[in-house]
């Protein structure tokens, strides 16, 4: 489904945002770990794929196919 819209935000706002939710469960301490971004990141790629996710999801995301 595709839906317009004209939110858009600021290149610098765009971070991603882990926590460990056993040690953090409020959620109030986003980690910092390129390794660990890096997995999740990979995870996402692959369920992608397997949902065949159009190509404007990757881009929306900021990621290569």
């Amino acid at each position: 489904m595709k839906i317009p819209t004209s939110r858009r935000l600021h290149p610098s706002t765009k971070r991603t945002l882990l926590f460990d939710l056993q040690s953090d469960p409020h959620q109030q301490y986003p980690l910092n770990d390129r390794a660990i971004e890096r997995r999740m990141i990979e995870h996402l790629l692959d369920l992608m794929r397997r949902c065949q996710a159009p190509s404007e999801q990757y881009a929306r995301l900021g990621l290569a196919i």
